[in-house]
This record gives C-alpha cells, structure tokens and sequence, in this order.
C-alpha cells in the first residue's frame, strides 16, 4: 500500500530554510550571556502572529531572530524604540539576552 509521502512533493521545498536561529542556537546565547550587536528590527504577522524580527550578527554572519509581540511589554518598548533607532539610521546596538523568570529579555551588553 503507497503512503502519503510516496505521492507528494513540496511545492517550494526551499521554504524551510531560513536565517533565523534556531530555538537551541537562541538558548546557547542565553546560557553564555554572549553579547551580539543588533543591525535591525522590524515587525511583522506570521503564522504564529505578530511577531518582531530582528536582523542581527553572530559569528560574522548575518543571522534572524524572532520575538513574540505582546507577550513582554518591557521587551515590546524596547524594540518599538530600536525600530525608530534604525529607521533614523541609528547605529548597530550590542546587547544580550537575559532570562526574567519564564521570559527573555533583550538588555544592553555593557550592563
């Protein structure tokens, strides 16, 4: 008897791949307290709602991260202020993320 997966081929079989980090890579930042700078946030609606998705360097290499939008309102104004940071031609920002109780916060290298 022919599975399901016999007969069906992806449409765009490249739409898996991304530039975002992975949940894992995210944690290893966290857990190293690792500092990167961030080159651009911007908002935006997925399939998991409104999202913020921010543009930023790890290792040399240009990578993505995503935040749920209106889940930490501190994390929230935040990065509605670097948005309009980087739409004014704001320069990179250095930061690292931090766990406060169950959520993560964005919070300045240097601090």
């Amino acid at each position: 008897m022919a599975g399901f997966f016999d007969g069906y081929e992806d449409e765009n079989p490249n739409s898996g791949d991304s530039n975002f980090l992975t949940a894992g890579e995210k944690q290893l930042l966290i857990d190293e307290g690792a500092s990167f700078p961030i080159t651009s946030v911007d908002s935006t609606t997925t399939q998991y709602g409104p999202r913020w998705v921010l543009g930023i360097e790890v290792e040399g290499e240009s990578r993505m991260l995503g935040f749920g939008k209106g889940k930490v309102f501190s994390r929230d104004r935040l990065l509605a202020a670097l948005k309009d940071h980087f739409e004014k031609g704001g320069e990179p920002v250095e930061v690292r993320i931090e766990m406060s109780k169950r959520s993560q916060i964005i919070v300045d290298a240097n601090s």
